[in-house]
């Protein structure tokens, strides 16, 4: 659940912020979102995961879930 909300994040924030206008370049968002995930995958699995450990690791990541929440919804009413 953690990870497919973390990965969720990406394309939500590709949507958020070019919205769905014909004019928007969301081809550099979709390159900026498989670059993250990619990079945020190898970071995790191959130097978090040892060091910190499972138990430590998944909540520090729905804790970034939720703030991402909380940020969404902030700028939602703020726009």
């Amino acid at each position: 659940m953690v990870a497919a909300a973390t990965g969720g994040l990406f394309v939500a924030a590709t949507n958020r912020y070019y919205g769905a206008g014909k004019d928007a370049n969301q081809g550099a968002g979709y390159a900026c979102e498989l670059a993250g995930s990619s990079l945020a995958g190898l970071v995790t699995a191959t130097i978090l995961l040892p060091i910190i450990g499972l138990t430590n690791l998944l909540p520090g990541l729905a804790a970034i879930v939720a703030l991402a929440l909380i940020g969404s919804v902030i700028t939602a009413r703020n726009a």
